[in-house]
């Protein structure tokens, strides 16, 4: 019996660089990117398909984006949040870890941590 694995990676982020970065990674592993620049849609996308990976900005403030990581990890628990954050913003790195996050790259160095999440999906 075969087990059917998600092949596509949501992506929430507006800067475009960053996009083609993450495009480039998942092509690598055979994977679909879905990208979103509007929180909303991602979300109602997120309803209907599941994807292997969701991988956010983090534009809003700490307690709003603790509450959205929060409330998809709550109804997604096996879908790994990787969130993309500023430099030295300590505050949005342990709110996200602790909302659900497996992890927070700060930008503009993403590649390197993120290869290797994107690797092991």
């Amino acid at each position: 019996m075969s087990v059917y694995k998600p092949s596509c990676v949501f992506l929430l982020e507006c800067d475009q660089t960053v996009a083609q970065t993450i495009g480039s990674l998942c092509a690598r592993k055979n994977l679909s990117l879905r990208h979103f620049q509007c929180w909303d849609l991602m979300e109602i996308q997120l309803h209907m398909n599941t994807p292997c990976c969701l991988i956010l900005e983090a534009h809003q403030d700490t307690r709003e984006i603790k509450e959205r990581i929060t409330r998809i990890t709550h109804a997604h628990n096996h879908l790994p949040v990787i969130v993309l954050g500023q430099q030295q913003n300590l505050t949005a790195a342990v709110a996200s870890i602790q909302a659900g996050a497996i992890d927070y790259i700060e930008k503009p160095t993403i590649s390197g941590r993120l290869a290797m999440h994107i690797e092991n999906l």
